[in-house]
């Protein structure tokens, strides 16, 4: 006889921390409808071009020096929105 368990937990963040997950959750937003929009358009122009995840981490970089938001998030929250 083979007895499954299931746990149910709850987060109850306080309004510092809702605030970061809301910020979070923005900036991967942000970070993966401009990769998507970036390699519709590198596909658009060449049809053999493939999704290359080394070089979207590479625009990540360059992307949080041109916009502070992106700053202000860990890196490997955003690296996980390109994976």
């Amino acid at each position: 006889m083979q007895i499954r368990r299931a746990f149910r937990f709850e987060l109850c963040p306080s309004g510092a921390q809702a605030r970061l997950m809301s910020q979070f959750a923005g900036s991967c937003r942000y970070v993966y409808n401009r990769t998507l929009a970036t390699e519709k358009s590198l596909y658009g122009k060449d049809k053999a071009h493939r999704f290359n995840y080394v070089e979207c981490a590479n625009r990540l970089v360059l992307w949080k020096k041109k916009h502070s938001f992106l700053k202000e998030c860990h890196s490997q929250v955003l690296q996980q929105a390109l994976k």
